[in-house]
């Protein structure tokens, strides 16, 4: 079997990636109407690369375990924050001596919201990171997996709204990757959309 780009193991799997370009632009304002914010979407290429079961499993476990500190932090900075409240006839001490309890409660909701987030996206999707820093390819790219079990389980198949709300992709471009994603389409019908930006309103 082929190498793992990511560990070298002899286990890897050919995985395939849309590249896709993400600009930001500043529409300026021309009468009465206010400026905006455009995104723009590139597909640029098809690549592949061999990444193995393990490793896609260990991105997803690292990126959650990393809520771990995250979730500490917020909670340090929201304590900090908290003292510095100004609310009439607050006791300080009382505060100060009830901190461990709040700190564990806090913790722990911010925790979970974390780990939510981090769990609804797909270990495709954090191997395709880790893919995009070994082919050097630039910050503002992101490699869209073109594998079903990326967006959805088993029992039914991707939508649009499934590929723009677990990758980056959130222009019309997700309608373009979805048969090939669904695996109706050859990966060749891609061909002709490269090169050609696709644009969306910037939120």
């Amino acid at each position: 079997m082929p190498k793992c780009v990511l560990c070298g193991r002899n286990d890897g799997l050919e995985k395939h990636y849309a590249c896709v370009l993400i600009e930001h632009e500043k529409q300026e304002a021309t009468g009465t109407k206010r400026g905006r914010g455009i995104r723009k979407e590139t597909l640029t290429e098809i690549v592949s690369a061999n990444v193995c079961e393990r490793c896609e499993k260990m991105t997803k476990l690292k990126a959650v375990l990393s809520t771990i500190p995250l979730a500490i932090i917020a909670t340090m900075i929201c304590s900090v924050m908290a003292l510095f409240s100004v609310r009439p006839n607050r006791n300080i001490r009382d505060e100060i001596a009830s901190f461990p309890t709040v700190f564990l409660i806090v913790g722990a909701i911010i925790w979970v919201l974390g780990v939510s987030v981090f769990l609804s996206t797909s270990k495709e999707q954090y191997a395709a990171e880790k893919v995009r820093k070994v082919l050097k390819k630039p910050l503002n790219m992101v490699l869209v997996s073109l594998e079903p079990s990326a967006y959805t389980r088993k029992d039914r198949g991707p939508s649009a709204l499934d590929i723009k709300s677990k990758t980056a992709v959130k222009t019309e471009l997700a309608e373009k990757l979805l048969p090939v994603i669904r695996g109706e389409a050859e990966e060749s019908v891609l061909q002709t959309w490269i090169g050609q930006p696709f644009t969306a309103e910037d939120r």
